[in-house]
């Protein structure tokens, strides 16, 4: 049996820009990598040779971009892959995708169904008498047409 090592460059992304949703909590490293790596390929790169407690990966494809050289030939940048890595939470496992939805089914949001817990009619009148409702939903105008 022949010993396959591959050729795959990784390369990391210092400062991808990412706007993730608050409520994941899990960091996220991005990489680019060669068109022919999978899912599963990147993410044993990733645990295997340096250890990373990657918990899913996410690629996108993108192709070379064109542009002119300065005799006005047409020539390509090479194509890549964008893997985005994320790696485990501080609980050490990744969140549930569906968090909202299991929050939902509790006894305290089925109670204040159709509203948010803290938001139905009745929390909001009571909040106005007090005089601790928050100014932006003062601002609203109340009145039914």
């Amino acid at each position: 049996m022949v010993t396959l090592f591959p050729n795959w460059v990784v390369k990391h992304i210092r400062n991808p820009q990412l706007r993730t949703a608050e409520w994941m909590k899990r960091p996220v490293e991005v990489f680019h990598v060669s068109p022919k790596m999978t899912k599963f390929e990147i993410k044993e790169y990733l645990i295997q040779l340096y250890g990373m407690p990657v918990s899913k990966v996410h690629t996108v494809n993108f192709d070379g971009r064109f542009y002119m050289t300065p005799e006005g030939q047409r020539r390509k940048h090479p194509s890549y892959k964008r893997a985005y890595v994320y790696l485990e939470d501080e609980q050490g496992k990744h969140r549930p995708r569906y968090h909202e939805a299991e929050f939902q089914m509790t006894e305290e949001a089925r109670q204040a169904w159709p509203a948010k817990p803290g938001r139905t009619a009745k929390d909001l009148a009571d909040k106005i008498i007090d005089g601790t409702l928050e100014p932006s939903l003062l601002r609203r105008n109340w009145k039914k047409y």
